[in-house]
């Protein structure tokens, strides 16, 4: 896998890699529907907590 970090501007953008693109690397203890379900509530946590500051700025 390349990092986006790896690539120029251009190939980046090639690639469909936009600045304002956020890509999440996670990996999980459990096995099943659970910890994926917990991933999702951490996603879905920080983007809240990540809207309610930018809204104070």
């Amino acid at each position: 896998m390349v990092s986006g970090l790896q690539l120029s501007e251009a190939e980046q953008l090639a690639a469909g890699v936009s600045p304002e693109l956020i890509r999440l690397s996670v990996g999980t203890e459990g096995n099943g529907t659970e910890a994926i379900d917990d991933i999702i509530d951490d996603v879905e946590q920080a983007i809240q907590a990540a809207a309610v500051q930018a809204t104070a700025i």
